[in-house]
């Protein structure tokens, strides 16, 4: 999945793999608007805040998936998914 290309998720099974199908990534010009994964972290929306402080937890922790707990990513996902 795309998303998963763009806002990667610690430890997460179904991450996408280096063998599996890649997705081209859109430009900021191109149809970003309308993509979720972009329109939920919009500074309007009412969980963008803590999405993004989410995205940048696990961006920091790419490396070192263990620094991440499983509540946060549980977290994180009902935030997204609520």
């Amino acid at each position: 999945m795309l998303e998963k290309q763009v806002f990667p998720i610690p430890r997460d099974s179904l991450q996408a793999s280096g063998r599996g199908r890649r997705y081209k990534l859109i430009d900021k010009d191109d149809q970003y608007d309308i993509c979720l994964h972009h329109l939920i972290r919009q500074p309007s929306k009412k969980f963008a805040k803590k999405i993004r402080e989410f995205d940048e937890l696990f961006a920091k922790n790419k490396g070192t998936p263990e620094n991440v707990t499983d509540e946060q990513v549980c977290f994180c996902l009902s935030t997204v998914f609520c």
